[in-house]
């Protein structure tokens, strides 16, 4: 798992110029690149064609069991801010992705809901928190939303460390709750959310060594909807996200320093596990 792993961050990291707004044809090109490998691996990869200041841009969608209701989204972004290489942020969550529906495929687990997997376009600025990020295009696609119970959005998972106050958090006090090192998956959610907050933790502790913190609140916390989680809120739908958290614990997030080289592949790879595992074993 882990070489597929980091074909994918390398191949995204690897583009020139990068996978940005501003470089329509190589976001074309890395769609093209997510929607082969899926039907690669027996899947039906639909376009979500949109526009954007001129440009179409598109989400790539695929389903493992699509006859099934209710659905579960998971969905990663594969856009980077500015031109940079975006390696923890996103290309590792896209990694995680793409590893997750293959182990779906070869796996074949029965679960009692269906499983959209949705590759996402422009979360980045300057398309952060408008209309026209993907994930606001997806969410209002949905018809009904009440076919859909669930929304995990995979944000930034490949920065992991056991270094001494290496671990920030949007509260100082929250530090003492949850200690000091950034060797920890996030998942969080919104007040809606938080049921589903505590039953994912619950799965995956049982089910993966990675350490897991959970967080949910007002949505005005910082940092709380920062990735396109915060669109399925905005239909009413609990959604989570999980997380690395970003720049609270990654000094490279949205600098040239944000490379593959950075990257904790065996991490990514538990996480993998662990989630695929947590799919598992989820009810309704």
């Amino acid at each position: 798992m882990q070489t597929l792993l980091r074909a994918v961050v390398d191949y995204l990291c690897g583009l020139q110029p990068p996978r940005s707004y501003a470089h329509p044809d190589q976001l074309l090109q890395v769609a093209d690149y997510i929607a082969q490998h899926w039907e690669s691996w027996g899947y039906s990869a639909k376009r979500q064609l949109f526009q954007a200041e001129g440009q179409t841009y598109q989400n790539v969608i695929a389903h493992y069991q699509p006859e099934k209701y209710p659905k579960l989204i998971i969905g990663a972004h594969y856009d980077v801010y500015d031109e940079l290489p975006g390696a923890d942020d996103n290309a590792s969550a896209v990694a995680v992705l793409m590893a997750l529906s293959q182990q779906l495929q070869q796996q074949q687990p029965e679960l009692p809901f269906g499983v959209e997997l949705v590759a996402y376009c422009l979360e980045e600025p300057p398309f952060f928190g408008s209309s026209l990020m993907g994930s606001a295009v997806h969410a209002r696609s949905l018809n009904p939303p009440t076919d859909y119970f669930l929304m995990i959005c995979l944000e930034m998972l490949g920065y992991f460390t056991d270094a001494p106050h290496s671990q920030a958090y949007p509260l100082p006090a929250m530090r003492y709750l949850y200690g000091h090192k950034g060797n920890f998956l996030a998942i969080v959610g919104n007040l809606q959310s938080r049921t589903w907050t505590q039953r994912l933790a619950k799965i995956f502790r049982k089910n993966s060594p990675v350490p897991v913190r959970t967080l949910w609140g007002p949505e005005n916390i910082p940092g709380l909807s920062l990735s396109d989680h915060r669109n399925y809120w905005q239909i009413k739908m609990p959604a989570l996200m999980l997380t690395d958290t970003s720049f609270l614990r990654n000094p490279n997030y949205h600098t040239a320093y944000d490379t593959p080289e950075t990257l904790d592949f065996a991490k990514m790879e538990l996480i993998t596990q662990g989630l695929y595992s947590t799919l598992t074993k989820l009810t309704l």
